[in-house]
């Protein structure tokens, strides 16, 4: 009972900091994405800022990709695969992906899903893609693979989504354009030292021809949306000083749901 009491008291700190946050100058404006932010299965308010991005710029394929999945149920696209999307999981660790294909077996069954359980680098990501029949352009492309996420984001070519998800380091000031060196054999090793700063992401984005739209509360994810859909759809300036978001560890949360349903509503949620 003490427990639970805690953990109640500590989300309505949460909550009221959020709130308070978005009371600030930076987000006088309601379209700024942190205002839609939601959190279904994803580690944050991810969820509700996808869903708003594909409001202002519409969906295509239905198609994404999530390197780093985990086991599923915490995860940037399993709301997606819940509204009836299709797609790629990759995730490096065995029993993340065994939990995976056990939560989402009707998927999987239906040939809506895959989970590949592998490692991603920079030398092999395109080559999985390719193989697994992934179009050039899906709707959205997740990436979270902690101490390489920079490396194998700069070296993707030939696959243009339409928006990208990106874990960034958000310990990093915004003035940083701070990287790890690639190594490919290793992972991250429980410290700040991972990724990348956001500025260096924003670089590297640009080059792309990507512009970064929002940071989530938690300074945890970006979102960079191609520049040929931005229109007036989004607020500029599309820079790391104006979207980063500092890490705040305090705001992280336990998801709301640990499972999914019995019969997934795979239509009209």
């Amino acid at each position: 009972l003490i427990r639970h009491q805690a953990n109640l008291q500590t989300r309505i700190l949460q909550e009221t900091y959020v709130q308070q946050l978005k009371n600030s100058p930076k987000y006088a404006d309601s379209r700024h994405l942190i205002h839609f932010e939601g959190q279904v299965y994803s580690q944050n308010g991810e969820d509700g800022i996808i869903a708003e991005i594909f409001n202002r710029i519409g969906i295509t394929n239905r198609c994404f990709v999530e390197i780093g999945s985990a086991t599923g149920l915490e995860n940037n696209t399993a709301l997606l695969l819940l509204e009836g999307w299709n797609g790629l999981w990759a995730e490096g660790n065995t029993e993340a992906c065994a939990l995976a294909r056990k939560h989402w077996e009707e998927p999987i069954r239906d040939e809506r899903l895959k989970i590949l359980n592998t490692f991603v680098t920079g030398e092999n990501l395109e080559i999985l893609l390719n193989e697994n029949k992934i179009p050039e352009e899906p709707d959205l492309f997740s990436l979270d693979i902690d101490r390489n996420t920079y490396h194998v984001f700069e070296r993707m070519a030939s696959f243009r989504p339409r928006l990208f998800i990106i874990e960034y380091n958000g310990v990093f000031p915004s003035q940083s354009t701070w990287g790890i060196g690639y190594q490919v054999d290793e992972g991250w090793d429980g410290t700040h030292y991972f990724g990348a700063a956001l500025k260096k992401f924003e670089l590297a984005a640009s080059k792309k021809d990507y512009s970064l739209v929002c940071c989530d509360s938690t300074g945890t994810n970006a979102f960079f949306v191609r520049n040929d859909l931005l229109t007036d759809h989004f607020l500029e300036p599309f820079s790391t000083e104006f979207h980063h978001e500092p890490y705040r560890q305090f705001l992280l949360r336990e998801m709301p749901y640990p499972k999914v349903p019995e019969k997934p509503k795979l239509s009209g949620m």
